[in-house]
């Protein structure tokens, strides 16, 4: 069964192309995963200057449980849909406060291991000259 994204954004400006990506990542996530987002992510789409997190919000008791904070000037990246990747699996590892190190470890295994590539890969100097 094919599950529709009913992706949630909060645009600060008309993000099209946040829009996009996040829909484009979806339809690669496997479907318990899909449905995981659709219940319990919502993403915003920011200029925060390089970074993207993934924010877990069950200690508020606020559904959704997990905001997803994406640079928007990553969205037009080659490495974008990686990037929406590694947060969702950030959400759906159950990150919150700990081992950072160890949870982006944990989080980009699990990207990889839905096909996506490496956060490593994208936030390698040396591949970022192919970007430009």
């Amino acid at each position: 069964m094919k599950i529709k994204p009913r992706t949630k954004i909060l645009y600060g400006v008309e993000n099209k192309a946040a829009l996009k990506v996040i829909k484009r990542t979806f339809t690669q996530l496997p479907a318990e995963v899909a449905r995981f987002v659709n219940e319990n992510c919502m993403f915003v789409a920011s200029h925060s200057k390089h970074i993207s997190m993934m924010l877990a919000l069950h200690a508020l008791d606020w559904t959704p449980n997990c905001l997803i904070i994406l640079d928007f000037t990553h969205m037009r990246s080659r490495w974008a849909q990686d990037i929406v990747a590694h947060e969702i699996a950030h959400a759906w590892c159950d990150h919150s406060f700990g081992n950072a190190q160890e949870q982006e470890r944990e989080a980009d295994e699990q990207a990889v291991a839905w096909g996506f590539r490496s956060k490593v890969d994208c936030t390698d100097p040396s591949t970022k000259k192919e970007e430009q």
